[in-house]
């Protein structure tokens, strides 16, 4: 798998964990011995700032990708 596949992979995986620990806090949120709401809202939003990063440095490398081959069309054609 190359590397953008895998950025793809990881940041699914980390959207899931960002959708999944709010919906277990809130699940909980009557319950009295909940002590574990913080700890889940800092994976959440860790889990949020890391599958934006892999999806920013998804896109930028396709940029520059796209900039060589625009860049190297014209001394093929020649």
């Amino acid at each position: 798998m190359d590397l953008i596949g895998l950025l793809n992979l990881g940041s699914l995986i980390f959207g899931l964990i960002v959708w999944v620990f709010p919906g277990i806090n809130l699940s909980k949120y009557e319950k009295p011995n909940n002590r574990n709401w913080f700890a889940f809202t800092v994976i959440s939003v860790s889990a949020c700032t890391i599958s934006l990063y892999f999806q920013i440095y998804s896109t930028y490398t396709i940029k520059l990708n796209v900039v060589t081959l625009i860049v190297y069309r014209n001394r093929t054609v020649k």
